[in-house]
């Protein structure tokens, strides 16, 4: 197994055919963490601006330089997981087709079908989560948005 794939192809090959789609979703991954910092940094102003005026120590929020390493740490992590664990899967599933004697029309084992399932699970509960607290948001700030209405009862 020395280095040769299943196809016949040296790894470091392969893995020079894979650069391209790895440095596009590494492009589109950082792309993502960069236009977060943005989208916060510019909408911090307005939702400092509809805070409630008895939510203590508003002066104090506001964006640092430990919120900023957290998002390129989870940027980079991120990254390096989505983009890299295609190829090492690819890997793996090469060598063990070459241990097994196995051609080109090997189907996924119950381990990888495991692997994917969790991960559309995983991303959709995301999805799912990040979408209902987007409406609890916009919920809540079309609420503080419309005046409040008193109505005087009398009393006869």
């Amino acid at each position: 197994m020395k280095g040769i794939c299943s196809s016949g192809r040296p790894w470091s090959e392969l893995l020079a055919s894979e650069l391209p789609e790895i440095d596009r979703r590494a492009t589109a991954s950082t792309a993502g963490g960069a236009t977060g910092l943005c989208l916060a940094c510019l909408t911090l102003p307005l939702l400092i601006h509809f805070a409630p005026e008895n939510l203590p120590r508003t002066n104090e929020i506001g964006l640092n330089w430990r919120m900023a390493s957290f998002v390129a740490g989870v940027t980079l992590v991120t990254s390096l997981l989505f983009c890299l664990m295609p190829f090492v899967n690819t890997m793996g599933t090469l060598a063990a087709a070459q241990l097994g004697g196995q051609g080109r029309t090997t189907t996924q084992g119950k381990r990888e079908r495991l692997l994917t399932s969790g991960s559309v699970i995983v991303q959709f509960s995301l999805a799912f989560i990040l979408l209902a607290t987007a409406r609890l948001l916009v919920r809540s700030l079309i609420a503080r948005m419309k005046p409040i209405r008193v109505a005087n009862r009398s009393t006869s």
